[in-house]
């Protein structure tokens, strides 16, 4: 990848994930841009005394504001955030194409609303103009794992005196 790549980051507010730490690395790694993304899910009920348009504005600047918050503090770097209504597939793809993205990461879950609920387990195709990184969780138990596998490969070497 080269120098200067735009990194674009689809992650659920107020949720860590390790889409945003992957993200950071690659972003550092390439000397690149990186924009937050999150797709417009309302998940509190619409206040009842607003039109519609004003309840959904409402809704939406408050998921803006979480996202915002989520990465404020962030390697004391000041990140575009983005939120993203209409058809996930279609909505990410005017976006990566007007903002020129090198890749975009997200999660497993995310990933899925971009290929219409199925994500297949080696899927080369993508409906985005560029590549998307499904970052997973590192596992608790692959993790305990490798740290003991590390811990008796070193207590096998031999030691010099």
């Amino acid at each position: 990848m080269a120098s200067g790549a735009r990194f674009l980051a689809v992650i659920d507010p107020g949720v860590p994930e390790p889409v945003i730490q992957r993200a950071l690395e690659l972003t550092r790694q390439h000397q690149g841009t990186l924009r937050f993304v999150t797709l417009f899910d309302i998940t509190t009920p619409l206040d009842r005394g607003l039109s519609p348009e004003e309840a959904f504005r409402k809704a939406e600047a408050e998921q803006r504001a979480r996202l915002m918050e989520q990465v404020a503090g962030l390697d004391a770097g000041v990140w575009f955030c983005e939120v993203l209504s209409g058809p996930p597939a279609e909505a990410m793809a005017r976006l990566t194409a007007r903002w020129g993205a090198t890749l975009v990461l997200t999660d497993r879950a995310t990933a899925r609303l971009f290929y219409g609920g199925w994500f297949p387990f080696q899927q080369t195709d993508t409906p985005l103009p560029c590549p998307i990184l499904v970052v997973e969780p590192a596992l608790p138990v692959l993790t305990w794992f490798a740290q003991g596998l590390r811990s008796l490969i070193h207590a096998a070497r031999p030691r010099q005196a």
